[in-house]
């Protein structure tokens, strides 16, 4: 039961003032930190070849990115593979963030492919994402065909890997979903499977340049070209899916051999030279 009191006219206004000023102070903004603002490498879990602790994903969080700002996401797929300690050795050389989005089956290959996926997983410039559980197995048309087997498939990947994020690549697909924007692979169909796994929460990344291979895992393009593709395509707004925001994709085992290694880094060092600007899949604008 409320009593009411009858206050003098000082008094109410004594209150008033009182109020207002706890409700002013309530709004305080919160700095965010940007993606060169990293947390220590002491913050993360420490994790076993046995279990995988929940990851706290609090190394590096979101801010906008004005417009403008020429962006590109580094995303290195189908890890953990032979070249995935040598893609992460050059990133922490030259202090770039980056995704990699990584298949759960490669995990449980042997201790060593399990203890690259750790060393990915625990790294704070690094953001591990889903590439599926079993990459369709190579078998892409019939796993397309079976969108709830697709979304089974991611799910068992994100619980395997313990990952905080529901950002995802499909393994074959240049496919996205990200926000209300979407855009297909035109020459696939795995439109059912990708709306499926964004009603259930997940971001589908596809990409805007691809640093191709060889069968053998060898670079296609060189170093040269691919730097004049990226210059072309992050200046021309109608050639990213966002424009001035592009998306790299290679994989991991292209970097096995050194002198492959070495390409990487001549790459990124050109690109860092030019004042580009890097980011993680999780910031990219949505």
């Amino acid at each position: 039961m409320f009593v009411f009191q009858i206050f003098s006219m000082k008094g109410l206004l004594i209150v008033l003032c009182n109020f207002f000023l706890v409700s002013c102070q309530s709004n305080v903004p919160v700095a965010q930190m940007t993606d060169t603002m990293l947390a220590g490498k002491n913050d993360a879990p420490v994790m076993t070849a046995d279990s995988i602790p929940a990851k706290q994903d609090s190394n590096l969080l979101a801010t906008r990115v004005p417009d403008t700002i020429r962006m590109i996401y580094l995303t290195f797929d189908d890890g953990p593979l032979i070249g995935t300690d040598n893609v992460i050795e050059v990133l922490n050389q030259l202090g770039l963030p980056a995704t990699m989005f990584m298949v759960g089956k490669h995990t449980q290959a042997d201790g060593e492919m399990r203890q690259a996926f750790l060393t990915a997983y625990n790294d704070p410039l690094l953001q591990v994402s889903s590439h599926s559980y079993s990459h369709a197995n190579s078998k892409y048309k019939l796993f397309y065909q079976n969108p709830k087997g697709v979304l089974a498939d991611f799910d068992k990947n994100n619980n395997l890997l313990q990952l905080t994020n529901k950002d995802g690549r499909l393994p074959g697909r240049n496919t996205w979903r990200v926000g209300n924007r979407k855009r297909n692979d035109p020459s696939a169909r795995s439109q059912e499977a990708a709306d499926l796994l964004q009603q259930n929460g997940y971001s589908l990344f596809g990409w805007d340049i691809e640093w191709q291979h060889h069968g053998n895992a060898e670079p296609t393009q060189s170093v040269a070209q691919l730097l004049q593709m990226i210059h072309y395509a992050i200046n021309d707004s109608s050639r990213c899916f966002t424009p001035y925001k592009l998306v790299l994709l290679s994989h991991d085992q292209m970097f096995a051999r050194k002198e492959n290694k070495e390409k990487l880094i001549a790459l990124l060092t050109a690109l860092k030279s030019k004042g580009y600007q890097f980011g993680l899949i999780k910031n990219y604008p949505f």
